[in-house]
């Protein structure tokens, strides 16, 4: 019996990896459009320039293909511009702003490949807030069109707008901060649209209207992580995630001179470092720090390394790529700088300051803001495997009790009789429950168990009750 329900609990995680497989070769952010008429098509593998684009701004973009790479439209915040690179019918006045870090971000909304919400953000705290609207891509002969626009989620919010995958692995939220306080909002994506009531995290510190507002905010690939940058304050910060509830917790602040008007943000794909773009006098500096050790401030501090300067130039945003390079946007210029092994620490990262021409055209401080979309399959989907019956015989078969938890951490297991009584207890993370109690056989019967456990991926303690047999 016990062997039988392992080999299928095994074969349904089989079954939701292989769903994961499918998410991650997800070709949504394979076609890029920001700067001056700057874009790129990740489609072939290599990044491509792309000289058709009609967006010209200094700051934010986002960017929609379908699942096979195609594009279906893009975005400045304020304005959409469908695949044939024309304004959308109606689709202007959207509450973004050219000057805001990340003036927008497209999300599907969960089972209806057709519709798509489009949140934005004001510039420097400005009154249009945080807002979304809907588009249809089976309006306008496929084409798509606005169904409504200018729903206000939040007054007044800092530039920094992220988002990232729900740990069902197919909701997402959509994270913002607002100004004069130190509250997150997260706002939930589902089958049935947006949750307007966001979930709230007062944490970190308070982000101010005006230059307190500019710089990126980025998830990490596990949906572990939350980090930003606070330009005007020469900080960073670094937040723990529960992409089951939505909160944020665990503050680190990083405040230091080498992190003068810090911009770009980025997580590498391994989870394991944390890139920042810097201006330093006529110069940019990108600075990388290492966020797989202890999780403190003097620890993170402690593990930064300068992995190279663009002379001459200010740079700004930065992006994790399909090809697994961050690139790096460089204002005015006819390239972006890229980290070319973001896995790899210090100089093995291999920074080029202008590793990417853009076939003519300019790069300003943005590139697309995409939603990590990456699937996380032990976010919240933590399994318990346990046996309904054990023979305590001593015949050297199913003699213990055993539970265990996949993509999960054991904190205890109590085991109880029919009238309450608790028999057994195991706090060591490997419980093996001989049928004992006081060392004296426990009767043939059914004892009900209480196992708590907490998933890899954040602190929160979860509880199983089941039941089990013993029939000697």
């Amino acid at each position: 019996m016990k062997i039988a329900r392992r080999i299928l609990a095994l074969l349904l995680l089989v079954s939701v990896h292989g769903t994961g497989v499918i998410a991650q070769v997800s070709k949504r952010e394979n076609i890029w459009y920001f700067g001056t008429n700057a874009g790129l098509d990740f489609n072939s593998g290599t990044p491509a320039p792309l000289t058709d684009g009609a967006l010209q701004t200094l700051e934010g973009t986002a960017t929609m293909c379908d699942e096979s790479g195609e594009l279906l439209f893009y975005t400045d915040g304020s304005t959409i511009w469908n695949r044939y690179h024309e304004p959308m019918p109606d689709a202007f006045g959207l509450g973004g702003n050219a000057s805001t870090s990340q003036a927008a971000i497209i999300i599907p909304q969960p089972e209806n490949p057709d519709r798509y919400f489009l949140f934005s953000v004001d510039a420097k705290g400005g009154p249009g807030g945080l807002q979304y609207a809907v588009v249809d891509m089976t309006l306008n002969e496929g084409l798509g069109g606005i169904v409504s626009k200018n729903h206000v989620l939040l007054a007044r919010v800092s530039e920094k707008l992220t988002a990232l995958r729900h740990c069902n692995n197919t909701d997402f939220w959509v994270i913002a901060h607002e100004t004069d306080n130190n509250s997150f909002r997260s706002f939930l994506i589902t089958r049935d649209g947006v949750s307007e009531t966001g979930v709230e995290s007062a944490t970190g510190m308070i982000h101010r209207q005006y230059l307190n507002s500019i710089g990126y905010m980025k998830a990490s690939q596990n949906g572990a992580m939350i980090a930003l940058a606070l330009y005007n304050d020469a900080a960073l910060e670094i937040f723990r995630f529960d992409s089951e509830s939505g909160v944020l917790s665990g503050s680190i602040n990083l405040s230091s001179p080498n992190f003068y008007n810090a911009y770009g943000i980025e997580f590498s794909p391994d989870n394991k470092h944390l890139y920042v773009s810097t201006e330093y006098e006529t110069s940019s500096r990108i600075f990388q720090l290492d966020i797989s050790g202890t999780y403190s401030a003097a620890s993170v501090m402690q593990s930064q390394v300068l992995t190279g300067s663009i002379p001459n130039s200010i740079s700004g945003a930065m992006q994790l790529a399909p090809d697994g390079k961050i690139y790096i946007a460089v204002e005015g210029q006819d390239h972006l700088g890229v980290i070319n092994h973001p896995d790899r620490k210090g100089d093995g990262a291999g920074f080029d300051p202008a590793g990417l021409y853009l076939g003519g055209r300019k790069s300003q401080r943005g590139l697309p803001n995409f939603m990590v979309s990456a699937f996380n399959p032990s976010a919240c989907f933590a399994r318990t495997l346990a046996p309904d019956i054990f023979t305590p015989n001593n015949d050297g078969i199913n003699d213990t009790f055993q539970v265990s938890v996949v993509d999960g951490i054991i904190v205890q297991l109590d085991i109880f009789n029919r009238w309450g009584n608790q028999v057994y207890r195991d706090s060591s993370g490997n419980p093996h429950w001989d049928g004992k109690f006081n060392g004296a056989n426990c009767s043939n019967d059914v004892y009900t168990y209480v196992l708590k456990f907490k998933t890899s991926e954040n602190e929160r303690i979860q509880e199983y009750r089941g039941s089990v047999i013993i029939a000697r």
